[in-house]
């Protein structure tokens, strides 16, 4: 067959498709329904976790530290980083110490920001090139220098709107003037979203031990991960045996690609998400496989008489090849605009979140394009094949003898039946796995977090050194902050502490009265922490107004912490706060109270070990330390919306302190939701794709029941003549379609056993083969297939008998 002859075959085949463009309408729509969904799932996991760091090299930066899991390394302290200097295997190192909020004044109203204290190698390690300004230098990085501050490039454009001349002011941090010397690119990405950055000025032979540190470094030429591994661990192990340092001589000290360090949270979520959408390409891709084989039985006696009439294998497969064509192409351009509205969804319900770190915004680029239309032409090329494969020349004689006019094949017919079993049981897998999120996340809204949120306002306030330069001045501003606050009409109770009862963590090392040392939460608190939160007292008493500074230490520990550490009656005895390392005075406190247990971590996670104690006696040197990372967070109990009070409190806040900026103002019930949030968007995203999975496995059910239904109208007639009732002509063709269904769902129960222990890890209080999630599963994908097959069944119940006389004489 020459060239013209060919195109004029492709030509006649497009044509005669597109004037009933329902067949490509209707295989397309349904390809694009998978390769929407997949190209969705392959554009969050390429944005978080394949795409590049947005930095010269990526591939050469390396975050070192202690072992932490597979491919991870931890943090490192202060004194293990002056003891690692620049092994040679690296080009450069740098360090960032863990973020804090921070007061600014200077550029308009005072804020309450974000900031990270970052020593002058961690920009040049990541190879970070300045919008405006330049690094800090090295004198700024050493203590006691003139302050310096970075601006990130949000934080310019709000406060200063974008002007140049920003290089050289002053920005008030603190108290504290600061040289604006730099303004970080649009481009800057790193896991903790911050406004400035900070010089880290550490101490040249700090003593340190907290491991507080994100160590970073960029690999020299020709170097390895695993030589400069080598390296770090010699030089740790050297300094280990000559200090004692009983941490440094446990820990296997690493070098590790940064890239994996920053996804490692969520890596085998993002898979299963990628997973769940190939699965709808997989259950489009059976049911386009089944159209084509529909497709190809409605022109089989065309096909048959061309074959016998001599015309060759390539002319008969055209029309079939054009046509798939058409389909992947309507597949690729309306899959495209189903993906771009589910990345538009992705990024106002999930990237917004900022749980994925370095990642701020999902988007179409060219690799996507080539992922869908590979797709598309690989599902429509295999489905393709099939159809071919049906209409081919060799088939002619067996299609007239066994197929009909009208129908499939026996062969055929198998192939389609077993498309539909496949189809089922990935819906039926999806559907579980909705299922399951869905009562994981019930179980976890039912699980007592341990305090009551509901009426309950919450705020910040980072008080500025230089105002509240000591203990003195800090306890009076939280105490007239506390009594301004008690009299704002509504409020029903009013309390600080260091750390709010969930979403937030602070650990210090403590002495059991056994000799043992662990680590546990440490919260400050007020007088009235437990009755604004509702936290019960289980034994002993509370924080009291009498427990101020000269008075005998006390604390209040949790019931997890007597559970886990204390034996005996835990009242009176001694725990020991020793962190004279870094300068804090040695601490005995004395248990006077064992309060109920608080999710500190959601309702996921265990109840910690906290151990609570009275601001006024949080000593003085441990208070300037713990000033560095956490600012002060007050509870108010309310009557009413907590909302409705927000302008009343800042208004209040003012009035004591007009230069004191407030953040993260929002009711306790709000931070609880965002606990849960993670559950609920996972169970969302498993159930847009399990209703997705279930209607393309239905529509590929119906279309095959209704080909089977028609083919066999002969056989329903005869059946009917014969005394067949219209209600067992009906229960024939249910039987048939739900005995595909029920295997369908045999295997995806299968399916979902083999990667429970994937789900395991997102799952509260199930199993994988939960009874109520299976029943769900059982019931939609019953009802579901009985709705595709009720048409063709009423069609078979209605048959009249004269069909089987006016078919014979025909």
């Amino acid at each position: 067959m020459n060239a013209g002859v060919l195109l004029r075959e492709l030509w006649q085949s497009w044509r005669a498709s597109l004037r009933r463009p329902g067949f490509v309408l209707l295989a397309g729509g349904t390809l694009a329904l998978g390769v929407g969904a997949s190209v969705a799932g392959f554009a969050l996991l390429y944005s978080v976790m394949l795409k590049p760091l947005p930095y010269p090299d990526p591939s050469l930066l390396v975050q070192i530290g202690p072992s932490y899991a597979a491919g991870v390394s931890g943090d490192m302290s202060p004194v293990w980083y002056q003891h690692l200097g620049k092994p040679p295997g690296l080009a450069s190192v740098g360090a960032a110490h863990g973020g804090r909020y921070v007061n600014v004044a200077g550029s308009g109203q005072p804020v309450m920001v974000a900031a990270q204290s970052v020593d002058r190698g961690f920009l040049a390690t990541l190879g970070v090139t300045m919008a405006l300004g330049r690094n800090f230098t090295r004198s700024e990085d050493s203590p006691h220098a003139p302050p310096a501050v970075i601006l990130s490039h949000g934080f310019w454009l709000r406060q200063f709107g974008g002007s140049a001349a920003v290089i050289g002011r002053t920005l008030m941090v603190d108290g504290q003037p600061h040289a604006v010397v730099g303004v970080l690119p649009t481009s800057f990405r790193w896991p903790a979203q911050v406004d400035l950055l900070l010089p880290l000025q550490l101490a040249p032979h700090s003593t340190d031990p907290g491991t507080n540190l994100t160590i970073i470094g960029r690999l020299a030429p020709n170097t390895t991960l695993g030589t400069v591994s080598a390296q770090i661990q010699t030089r740790m192990q050297n300094y280990a045996r000559a200090s004692g340092d009983p941490r440094a001589l446990r820990a296997h000290f690493v070098a590790t690609a940064l890239a994996a360090n920053l996804d490692y949270g969520y890596r085998s979520l993002l898979w299963m998400v990628l997973a769940c959408a190939g699965c709808v390409l997989l259950i489009a891709g059976g049911n386009v496989s089944n159209l084509m084989l529909l497709r190809a039985a409605a022109q089989g006696h065309p096909s048959s008489v061309r074959a016998a009439l001599g015309a060759p294998g390539l002319r008969l497969v055209l029309p079939a090849l054009a046509e798939t064509l058409l389909v992947a192409m309507t597949g690729v351009a309306l899959g495209l605009l189903v993906a771009a509205a589910g990345i538009h969804w992705l990024n106002s319900e999930l990237m917004h979140q900022d749980w994925f770190g370095t990642v701020r915004h999902i988007g179409l680029n060219a690799r996507l394009l080539a992922f869908a239309l590979i797709a598309a032409l690989l599902v429509a090329g295999l489905a393709a094949l099939l159809r071919i494969w049906r209409v081919r020349a060799s088939a002619a004689p067996q299609e007239l003898m066994s197929g009909g006019r009208g129908g499939l094949s026996v062969s055929a017919g198998r192939l389609s039946r077993v498309l539909v079993i496949a189809q089922a049981a990935l819906a039926a897998s999806l559907v579980l796995i909705a299922a399951l999120f869905a009562h994981s996340l019930l179980n976890l809204t039912r699980v007592d977090l341990g305090f009551d949120p509901t009426h309950v306002l919450t705020f910040a306030v980072a008080p500025p050194r230089r105002d509240y330069p000591n203990d003195a001045a800090l306890s009076r501003l939280s105490s007239e902050l506390l009594h301004r606050l008690r009299e704002i009409p509504g409020v029903q109770r009013v309390a600080l502490t260091s750390n709010p009862p969930i979403q937030s963590a602070m650990n210090l090392p403590i002495l059991l009265p056994s000799g043992q040392e662990i680590s546990a939460q440490y919260r400050f608190v007020s007088p009235d922490l437990f009755a604004t939160l509702g936290i019960p007292l289980l034994r002993g008493r509370g924080i009291s107004v009498d427990d101020r500074r000269g008075t005998a230490p006390v604390a209040v520990v949790s019931a997890a912490f007597q559970r886990r550490h204390l034996s005996g009656n835990a009242l009176g005895q001694i725990l020991t706060i020793n962190l004279s390392e870094i300068g804090v005075p040695i601490e005995h406190l004395t248990v006077t109270g064992i309060a109920g247990d608080v999710r500190q971590f959601g309702p996921q996670q265990p109840a910690p070990a906290i151990v609570y104690v009275p601001i006024e006696q949080v000593p003085t040197a441990l208070m300037a330390k713990l000033r560095q990372f956490v600012p002060l967070y007050f509870m108010l109990r309310v009557h009413g919306n907590p909302r409705s009070y927000e302008s009343t409190m800042r208004a209040a806040v003012h009035e004591i302190a007009p230069g004191l900026a407030l953040a993260t103002m929002r009711p306790l019930g709000a931070r609880v939701a965002a606990a849960l949030a993670p559950t609920r968007l996972l169970m969302l995203l498993a159930a847009i794709v399990a209703a997705l999975a279930l209607g393309l496995a239905s529509v590929g059910l119906y279309s095959v029941m209704a080909v089977a239904t028609a083919a066999r109208r002969r056989e329903f007639g005869v059946r009917a003549a014969m005394g067949a009732t219209p209600q067992g002509l009906m229960m024939a063709v249910l039987r048939t379609g739900l005995l595909q269904v029920c295997g369908g769902l045999v295997l995806g129960l299968g399916i979902a056993w083999a990667v429970s222990g994937v789900l395991r890890a997102y799952l509260f209080g199930l199993h994988v083969l939960d009874p109520l999630a299976v029943l769900t599963t059982c019931a939609m994908l019953l009802l579901a297939g009985s709705l595709a097959c009720i048409g063709p069944a009423l069609r078979a119940a209605r048959t009249p008998p004269t069909v089987s006389l006016n078919e014979s004489a025909g």
